[in-house]
Order: C-alpha cells, then sequence, then structure tokens
C-alpha cells in the first residue's frame, strides 16, 4: 500500500474516532508502514497486528487500545506515545525508544501470529520512565531492557526473560517477577515492595540500595548477590545451610554427629528462641532437637527428620514441612498458620530404653493448642496425635489419617 493510501486510512480513522460519516477504523494489519513519520499520530483502537513498523516515527502517538499483536517497532521511536490498555503479544521493539512512554495495562506476553515467522521480544528495549503500571509482561523477552525509573508497580513480569535488565529507580511495588530470569539484572535504588520473587533468578544481580521489604523471595537463586546492600525487612527469602550464622552452623554439624553416634559423639541442638526463618533446612536429620520458642517463619523443612524434635511455641507460620518426620515430636502451641504439612508424619513413635530397645509403649505427637489456620494437612499422618484445644476449621484434612486423635470429630 502507498503511503499516501496508508494516510488516507488513517484521516479516515480518525473521522471514525469522532463518530462522524465517512469514518472507517483503521485496519493495516500485515502492512508495510517502515520508516514513515506518524509523529502525533491518532490510531487509538487501530488494527495493527502483524504490522511492518520498523524505524517508524511515533514520538508522542497514541496507540491506545491499538491491536499490535505479532507487530514488528524494531528501532521505531514510541518516545512519549500512549500504548495505554494496546495488545503488544509478541510484538518486537527490539532496539525501540520508549522513554516516557505510557505503557499502563498494556498486554505485553509471549506470543506470535500462526502465519507469521518474524521475531517477536523487546530485547534491548529503551522503556526509561515509562509508566507501565499494571502492565502484563508475562513470559516476555526484555533481555538487557532499560527500565531506569519506569512505573512497574502491580505489573505481571512473571516468567519474563530480563537478564542484564537495568531497573535503576524504578517502581516495581508488588510486581511479580515469580519465575523470572535477571540474571545481571541492576535493580540499584528500585523499590520492589512486597514484589513476589518466587522462584526468580537473580544470580550476579545489583541490589544496591534496594527496596526488597515484605518481598517473597523463596526459593530464589541469589547467587553473586549482595543482599546486605538491600533493605529486607519482613521479606521471605530461603537461606541456604551455608548462609546461616557461624554459631547455628556449628550447633547444626555437631548434632549430626550425636544422632549419627547415638550420643557418644556431638551435642544435641539447642536452639531455643534462634532466629531461623526461611533457612532451607531440607532433608536435614534434627531428631531430638530443641527449637522451643525458635523463629521458623517460612523455614524449609520438607523430607526433614524431626522425630522427637521440640518445637513448642515455635513459629514456623507459612513453613514447608512436606513428608517431615514429626514422630512424637512436641508442637504444643506452635504457630502453624499456613504451614504446608501434607503428607508429614505425626503418628506415635516407639519408646526405646537406654540399651535401644524397643519397649512396646508409643509416644504420640503433641499438637496440643497449635496454631493451625489454613494449614494444609492433606495426606498427613496424625494418628493419635494429640489435637485438643487445635481449631482445625479452616485446615486443609482431604486424604489425612486421623485415627486415635483427640480431635476426630474436627
Amino acid at each position: 500500500m502507498p503511503p499516501n493510501d496508508i494516510l488516507t486510512v488513517i484521516q479516515r480513522h480518525g473521522i471514525w474516532l469522532n463518530n462522524k460519516k465517512g469514518g472507517v477504523r483503521a485496519n493495516l494489519g500485515g502492512r508495510d508502514l517502515s520508516g514513515m513519520d506518524l509523529e502525533y499520530a491518532d490510531l487509538r483502537q487501530a488494527v495493527l497486528s502483524g504490522v511492518q513498523m520498523q524505524d517508524c516515527k511515533l514520538r508522542n502517538a497514541n496507540l491506545s487500545q491499538t491491536n499490535l499483536f505479532s507487530a514488528n517497532l524494531t528501532n521505531a521511536d514510541l518516545r512519549a506515545a500512549d500504548l495505554s490498555d494496546a495488545d503488544l503479544r509478541g510484538t518486537c521493539l527490539i532496539n525501540a525508544k520508549l522513554t516516557g512512554a505510557k505503557l499502563t495495562g498494556a498486554d505485553l506476553r509471549g506470543g506470535a501470529l500462526l502465519n507469521g515467522d518474524g521475531p517477536t521480544g523487546f530485547s534491548n528495549v529503551d522503556l526509561e520512565g515509562a509508566e507501565m503500571n499494571g502492565v502484563d509482561a508475562s513470559s516476555a523477552n526484555l533481555n538487557g531492557a532499560n527500565l531506569a525509573s519506569a512505573h512497574l508497580n502491580d505489573a505481571d513480569l512473571s516468567g519474563s526473560k530480563l537478564c542484564g535488565a537495568v531497573f535503576t529507580d524504578a517502581k516495581l511495588k508488588r510486581t511479580d517477577l515469580s519465575g523470572a530470569d535477571l540474571t545481571g539484572a541492576n535493580f540499584t535504588d528500585a523499590d520492589l515492595t512486597s514484589a513476589d520473587l518466587t522462584g526468580a533468578n537473580l544470580t550476579d544481580a545489583t541490589v544496591t540500595d534496594t527496596q526488597l521489604d515484605d518481598a517473597c523471595l523463596l526459593d530464589a537463586c541469589v547467587d553473586g548477590v549482595n543482599l546486605a546492600a538491600a533493605s529486607l525487612n519482613n521479606s521471605a527469602m530461603r537461606v541456604p545451610p551455608s548462609q546461616l550464622p557461624p554459631d547455628i552452623k556449628e550447633i547444626l554439624k555437631s548434632h549430626g554427629r550425636w544422632v549419627q553416634t547415638n550420643g557418644t559423639e556431638g551435642q544435641r541442638a539447642v536452639l531455643n528462641n534462634r532466629d531461623l526463618s526461611n533457612a532451607d533446612l531440607g532433608f536435614a536429620n534434627l531428631s531430638g532437637a530443641s527449637l522451643k520458642g525458635a523463629d521458623l517463619t517460612g523455614v524449609k523443612f520438607c523430607h526433614a527428620d524431626l522425630t522427637m524434635t521440640d518445637l513448642s511455641s515455635a513459629n514456623i507460620r507459612c513453613g514447608d514441612l512436606t513428608r517431615c518426620r514429626l514422630e512424637g515430636a512436641r508442637l504444643h502451641k506452635t504457630n502453624l498458620t499456613k504451614a504446608n504439612m501434607s503428607e508429614a508424619k505425626l503418628g506415635p513413635v516407639d519408646v526405646k530404653d537406654a540399651d535401644g530397645n524397643v519397649t512396646g509403649k508409643k509416644w504420640p505427637t503433641s499438637l496440643k493448642a497449635a496454631i493451625m489456620v489454613d494449614t494444609n494437612l492433606e495426606k498427613a499422618d496424625l494418628t493419635n496425635a494429640d489435637l485438643s484445644d487445635v481449631d482445625l476449621s479452616t485446615a486443609k484434612l482431604d486424604g489425612a489419617l486421623m485415627e486415635g486423635s483427640t480431635n476426630d470429630a474436627a
């Protein structure tokens, strides 16, 4: 289509937007508009799916609610353009300039036309200062993107590729970055308060003066990240054993020897009232240890052995205790709110004498007065467990074994 015909289509589109006679909604899907000067053009609600707009001048253009599905905007100048609520799924914005652009509510998810084989993604795109609150960019390719000073509050960037992206001074409050690849990203002075970084890859990322208060970093990879340079008040993240305080690491090591040698070497772990919040202790053997009153918020205890362990009055809110062995454990007044205890073993343990011989007696697990709000106990074994004074009204009990427990009616 000749340039003059394209301009006629855009002119008629303007008439259509004003609900006047002779107006027709612009449909330039699949057309080649490469290199055209469309600064200040009003293309609201136009159909531009699969359009070729490489090197286009679209500065201050209005593209709100426009269908740009799988469009090619490589090297386009979109500075200060309005792309709010636009369909940008699969759009190629490689090396595009979007400084000061408005993308509030835009859909930047991955996608491609069924008959199209062009490039899709946003690699190296310049989005400095862009308004992107609430944008959906899940699974998008934003490797190397410049998002400095961008507003991304409440945005969905889950599963996105953001390797080497620049987020300096960006606003990312409550943003979903779960599962995103943020390798080498720069978050200096960025605000990620209450952001979700669950399972994200933050290897070698820079977090100098970054606000991560109330953020969730559970199962995130933070290799090579200097977390001491960030604010992490009330944040949730797994702390690998290698990053635990030296004295706690020594206590756990000594306890391991104590267990392996049946008490002839090492020493029983006593970690009463200690802070082990968000520690990754999956598969650990802490049987017989004392963790009374300990802060175990968000701790990972999956597959751990906590047989006969004293966890009374401990805070294990949001902890992961899937398939954990807790036979004979003491969980009196323990806070297990929103803890995952699916398939955990909480049945009785055999009582043995000083020589290690079974006496025939059983020691039940005590959960007396435990707080179990929204606790997941699906397929857990609670046989003969003491559940007196426990409110299980919001707990998930599908498939749980509760024969002989003190709270059978719950």
